[in-house]
């Protein structure tokens, strides 16, 4: 169903979330409304701070593609520099010059090799050919280590492994170092190459049957989404082959075997994390899984929804890929038929009408609303139903001895016996997993400036909106909205800054220099600092 009544506004959201959040630590909960995060829950915010800072770490891996799309002027030249950097500091006769004294964290890249030269500005880059061997699939140019380690803010030295190697059911991913929450982190990428999609579109649902019996879990009769059982599979037979887990983790020596395991990725990247922590969680305990913008036919509904102890999964508004199924596809369809049946005026006027009323009229609405004409940019939403009160049938009158009609009536016979013939897997139901978070759009900026924006953009960039973040059931994606940012709404950056503007909104750090840690402890503890990260969350 929606998530907001039609007795409800954003104004009148946020009012009553002010008044639940004064009274009360409990999740709050207004008619008409999902429960919603509150700046005073302890879980809310333990929540919420996870989320915010491995959404950084799901972002990085993405590395020089995506910052490059971040920063289009200054993102190439900036990494370019950095290697240009790292190659005079590794160059220089160490005899010849002055060691600046080293930060605390610096001391740990040195310990085994005193005498490597350091460079103010830059991280740890004594630390690299120690690390080279354990980076594949990089450029010359080390594009992605940079990029990686520019967007995560973490040190060269807390770079443990980096597979950025792309090919059919292999998915580039890293293992990091996170001081800051006491973990060891693997980051998987989602989609960005020809190859991602063509393991995106392996939708057929596979058991789990022998996979669980395998790695530990209880996979009889459940179901995961095949590209995702392929490229997990992948990850898992690297991660035991060089066994970097175990000597960070498990080992009699092993150095930070009081950090706990954290995974984290985005979209095909977060589905994986899921899959990877239900195979690797009898072997690290207090692991943890957190997933931006999981696919929605992800896996069946038990697995789903019994790994919510471990897993948080985040969806920013219309996304459109959490929603993504056979089954909401073909809704989709038949509902876009259905409407074509109901037109009762010539297209081109629909169209111009789209011109007319849509885009200049939500221009001329932000310009009314920054001249405090209320009454003019409160009217704009009657004027469209009016337009599709004149241009569309009612449902339940659209004329149906059309041919148009006719034929869409012989179309679905035919998709139903299709369906049929698909078999029992063509039944089961797939869903995005864990526990939800849901960033929901709840009010607007209105201004002319905001207008010209979303005018340049044909209404996809999300400035000026304002969100609310809830808890949401699994089966709450079930329906694609169709929306300007039903796309844009999945980009990892977008999802990362809006998380990280919900996290300072409720007064949480979400600093990223690990090296910066120790020394800035105090310092947050003035503000409202994230929770002690090793404690359980819930």
């Amino acid at each position: 169903g929606p998530l907001l009544d039609s007795n409800h506004d954003a104004s009148a959201l946020m009012h009553h979330l002010s008044l639940n959040q004064a009274s009360n630590g409990k999740n709050c909960s207004i008619s008409g409304f999902q429960n919603l995060l509150c700046k005073n829950n302890k879980g809310d915010r333990m929540a919420l701070a996870e989320v915010a800072r491995f959404a950084r770490h799901a972002l990085s891996i993405y590395t020089w593609v995506l910052y490059a799309y971040m920063y289009p002027g200054s993102g190439i030249p900036k990494l370019c520099a950095q290697r240009l950097i790292d190659a005079v500091c590794f160059s220089r006769d160490d005899t010849d010059e002055v060691m600046p004294k080293p930060t605390d964290h610096n001391i740990r890249c040195l310990q085994g090799n005193e005498t490597s030269p350091l460079i103010f500005g830059l991280k740890n880059c004594a630390c690299e050919q120690e690390n080279k061997s354990n980076i594949k699939g990089d450029n010359f140019l080390h594009l992605h280590r940079n990029a990686l380690l520019a967007q995560s803010g973490l040190d060269n030295a807390d770079l443990i492994y980096a597979d950025f190697n792309n090919k059919y059911h292999q998915m580039p991913y890293c293992i990091v170092i996170d001081h800051k929450w006491q973990s060891v982190v693997i980051s998987i990428r989602g989609t960005l190459s020809l190859e991602d999609c063509v393991t995106d579109v392996l939708v057929t649902p596979v058991s789990l049957e022998e996979l669980g019996r395998e790695s530990g879990f209880n996979g009889s009769g459940q179901y995961c989404h095949n590209g995702i059982v392929c490229c997990t599979k992948h990850i898992y037979s690297s991660l035991q082959s060089h066994k970097i887990l175990d000597r960070l983790l498990l080992a009699d020596d092993a150095q930070y075997s009081h950090y706990n395991l954290r995974i984290t990725g985005h979209s095909l990247g977060a589905g994986c994390a899921t899959l990877l922590g239900y195979m690797m969680k009898n072997k690290y305990p207090n692991l943890r899984v957190i997933n931006i913008s999981p696919p929605g036919c992800s896996m069946s509904w038990e697995m789903a929804t019994e790994c919510k102890d471990f897993v948080t999964s985040l969806v920013l508004d219309s996304d459109l890929v959490p929603r993504l199924s056979i089954d909401t596809l073909e809704r989709l369809r038949d509902d876009v038929l259905e409407l074509l049946g109901r037109i009762r005026v010539p297209k081109m006027e629909i169209v111009s009408t789209f011109l007319t009323s849509g885009i200049l009229g939500f221009f001329r609405k932000g310009s009314a609303l920054d001249e405090d004409d209320g009454e003019a940019g409160n009217d704009y939403p009657y004027l469209i139903d009016g337009h599709n009160a004149h241009m569309f049938h009612q449902r339940d009158s659209a004329p149906t001895n059309t041919e148009f009609h006719r034929q869409l009536e012989r179309f679905k016979a035919i998709q139903e016996e299709r369906k049929r013939q698909r078999g029992i897997l063509r039944e089961v139901q797939l869903y995005p997993p864990g526990r939800i978070m849901h960033l929901v759009k709840t009010g607007e900026k209105s201004s002319c400036a905001h207008a010209m924006a979303h005018c340049i953009t044909c209404c996809t960039t999300n400035a000026g909106y304002e969100y609310t973040l809830v808890w949401a059931k699994n089966n709450s994606f079930n329906e694609i909205v169709v929306s300007p940012t039903m796309a844009t709404d999945h980009f990892p950056n977008r999802v990362c800054l809006e998380i990280e503007n919900m996290a300072l909104s409720f007064g949480l750090d979400t600093g990223l220099d690990s090296s910066d840690y120790a020394e800035n402890t105090q310092k947050n503890h003035k503000l409202h600092p994230i929770p002690t990260p090793h404690l359980p969350l819930f």
